[in-house]
């Protein structure tokens, strides 16, 4: 049985002890909470203050900027200046002055026009003390030519000025200062904020007259002067950096000064301190910490009081349900022990010895050993030499962090090594509960399982490289074999103009050669025969141009010599036009390898021996795809240098065996980091929609598989691209063929 009184006077305490601590928590969350929202609040009003300054800062530099910009623009103000008319200057700047009146009537401020010789023109506004001298914002604009701004002290007040420069044929003939006292940051802020305002100044920078000192500075006479006395007094000198709270006498100040202005050469001069009487806020907080503190206690007595008279009611109860635990516990171990002896899974305890104390028939089953052979017996028992390290890992993590789980390899009876997987739970400081399943087949299925997957892996990956290759292959030779195409089409159609236009041509030179005969004209007569000459060699040019167009776009397949020379020319004939129109001059040079110096191709005697093996249809298929990229480059390069003449050189370099023809242009050029890729096929530098990125691949293509050469790029001397196609010459070897 249990003592009853005994009973009660426990839970009584036990519960009193929870309910006081809850109601001290409670009071210190409240108490907590309050205070975080005044911090919040410290926060929120200083970056209220902060951003007001910012806002007043930006206010006030647009005004001066916007009424200096305005007196500069006035004309009547630049004549008055020019001529020297003080009567018209003084009428002008008298109609600015009053608008700043209008800006500022509280607030001392000053209005110059200052000539370029450092006279004062002309003195206007709320002077104060400010008429001796002009500020250092009117010799920074009249040197710098531009707006200037600068801080000064005049007598008692702090002025910021503004100036800017007045120009007459080019030069600064004046400049117009207009300045005002640091009173409108107060004014703007107690009107935005409830803050006042003082005026800090540094001792070393400024030394006013008449000021009262602080530490290392000057009060100036700003804002509410008996409340900042009050506050330097409490401070004691060290006003360094102000607290953001401050007890004076009865009276409780939220301080703020973080906020520095400096001169125009980035000197700081002084700063800004704002400060609120919070007394009221202050008062408000005390308050509610005594209340929250009055109102936890009262409920802790009448909790207490309720709880002794509950628990004087309930100990019989709680002795009954007791007694009744226990009884159903003893039924539930006697159950829940029948349960685990059969379950499936392997399920024992080991003390920190690694010593088995309870196991279930399961576990005795795996190990192939009856449960007196295993109990009373240690894991070491069961393994080998080389799985000791691993239960003394497991073991280690399992105590230390109260549990762990992986895979214990141990030896049945009859010696054969399984695999368990294991989880084990610490079930007091020196023993731990283990639940095992034998995984020694499931590991040996999914170690198969892994082998055949990676066989799979394989396959699919060599097969998807082979397909990824072959739809590459097949997509780059249908673009290459489009672009054949196209010229194979304008090949049929300019044979068919061809066809159409030869007849006409023919009838019309036979035309011209029987016109003796039909007009009856003298056939030897020196007029005639000029004529005659020259018709039918502009007919011969005609015939000529039409068979080089014809030619130009024939792109049959088979293979024969041909001449490189003529063919680099044959091609440029068809593009000699564009290429002229723009002011692109061509120019073809040779020489053999073993010389020195280029010079042009009519002149050097090798344009019969320069012979290639192959289709010149593909041959001029490249030449062109080189030319247009060539043209672009120059165009676009001309349209940033206007005036700049383009220029396209082809050289041809012949040695016994090969020959090598470099086509260079002083175009853009490529950049350094894309060279490398602009034969790859779809690569383009250009932004245009149009451009496939498929011409210079062409020129690898044919140069390599349909040509058998080799060929290259690089960026030359002139900042444009040079490309390089090396060939094998053609000595009339029918090997070669």
């Amino acid at each position: 049985m249990i003592n009853n009184q005994g009973v009660q006077h426990r839970i009584f305490i036990y519960v009193s002890v929870v309910l006081i601590t809850l109601c001290v928590i409670f009071a210190f969350i409240n108490i907590t909470v309050r205070y975080f929202e005044y911090r919040n609040d410290i926060t929120r009003q200083s970056y209220l203050v902060e951003n007001n300054h910012r806002l007043l800062a930006s206010r006030l530099s647009g005004v001066l900027k916007s009424n200096l910009t305005r007196a500069a623009a006035d004309h009547e103000l630049l004549e008055a200046v020019e001529t020297g008319n003080m009567p018209l200057l003084s009428g002008r700047m008298s109609v600015h002055s009053n608008a700043m009146d209008i800006e500022f009537p509280d607030d001392v401020f000053v209005y110059r026009v200052i000539s370029s010789d450092g006279k004062t023109l002309f003195s206007g506004g709320k002077l104060d003390r400010c008429q001796s001298r002009y500020s250092k914002a009117v010799t920074n604009a009249l040197n710098s030519i531009s707006a200037s701004t600068s801080y000064e002290l005049c007598g008692r007040q702090m002025m910021q000025f503004s100036a800017i420069p007045i120009y007459s044929d080019g030069g600064i003939i004046a400049a117009v200062e207009l300045g005002t006292s640091l009173s409108f940051y107060g004014r703007g802020m107690e009107q935005s904020t409830g803050y006042s305002m003082a005026v800090l100044l540094e001792k070393d920078n400024l030394k006013p007259e008449g000021m009262q000192s602080y530490g290392r500075y000057y009060l100036m006479p700003e804002g509410n002067m008996s409340m900042f006395r009050r506050i330097f007094d409490s401070a004691r000198g060290s006003i360094d950096k102000l607290p953001e709270t401050m007890h004076v006498g009865d009276v409780h100040y939220r301080v703020l000064d973080d906020i520095r202005f400096y001169s125009g050469t980035g000197q700081e001069l002084g700063r800004f301190v704002y400060a609120k009487d919070v007394t009221s806020s202050v008062s408000s907080i005390l308050t509610y910490t005594l209340n929250t503190i009055f109102i936890t206690l009262f409920f802790c007595v009448a909790s207490l009081v309720i709880i002794g008279i509950g628990f004087s009611r309930t100990v019989g109860t709680l002795e009954k349900s007791h007694t009744d635990t226990i009884n159903r516990l003893a039924v539930n171990e006697r159950k829940y022990r029948e349960y685990i002896d059969n379950s499936p899974m392997s399920i024992f305890t080991a003390n920190d010895s690694k010593m088995f104390i309870e196991t279930n028939k399961r576990f005795c089953e795996v190990l192939g050993a009856e449960k007196r052979d295993v109990t009373g017996h240690t894991f070491y028992d069961f393994m080998t030499e080389d799985n000791r390290a691993e239960i003394n890992k497991f073991y280690s993590i399992a105590m230390h962090e109260g549990s762990n789980s992986g895979i214990l390899h141990i030896v049945t009876r009859r010696g054969k090594e399984i695999a368990l997987m294991a989880k084990a739970v610490k079930i007091d400081e020196s023993s731990l509960l283990f639940n095992c399943l034998n995984i020694t087949d499931n590991i040996a299925m999914e170690k198969r399982l892994r082998e055949l997957n990676l066989e799979l892996e394989n396959v699919n990956r060599n097969l998807q490289i082979r397909i990824e290759d072959e739809v590459e292959k097949n997509r780059r030779q249908s673009h290459v074999l489009a672009e054949q195409k196209k010229f194979a089409d304008m090949a049929m159609m300019m044979s068919a103009i061809a066809h159409q236009w030869r007849q006409p041509l023919n009838a019309l030179g036979l035309m011209i050669q029987t016109m003796p005969d039909t007009l009856g004209i003298d056939e030897n007569s020196e007029g005639y025969v000029r004529f005659e000459e020259t018709a039918m060699e502009l007919v011969g040019n005609m015939s000529n141009t039409i068979d080089n167009f014809r030619l130009f776009f024939e792109t049959g397949a088979n293979k024969e010599p041909f001449n490189v020379i003529e063919e680099l020319k044959n091609t440029y004939s068809v593009m000699a036009v564009r290429l002229a129109s723009h002011n692109i001059k061509t120019r073809f040079m040779c020489r053999r390898e073993e010389d020195m110096h280029f010079s042009p191709c009519q002149n050097c005697g090798l344009c019969h021996e320069i012979n290639l093996f192959g289709s010149a249809g593909e041959f001029r298929q490249m030449v062109v795809n080189i030319f247009n990229n060539s043209f672009e480059a120059i165009n676009d390069r001309m349209g940033k240098i206007p005036g700049m003449e383009g220029s396209i050189t082809v050289n041809i370099v012949c040695s016994d065996t090969r020959v090598t023809v470099s086509i260079e242009d002083n175009g853009t050029g490529i950049a350094p980091e894309l060279i490398g890729r602009i034969f790859e096929p779809y690569f383009s530098t250009k932004n245009d929609a149009n451009s496939s990125g498929i011409g210079l691949y062409m020129v690898k293509v044919l140069t390599e598989q349909s040509m058998g050469g080799k060929v290259a790029a690089f960026n030359n001397h002139l900042g444009g691209l040079t490309v390089v196609m090396d060939f094998t010459l053609y000595k009339g070897d029918s090997k070669q063929a």
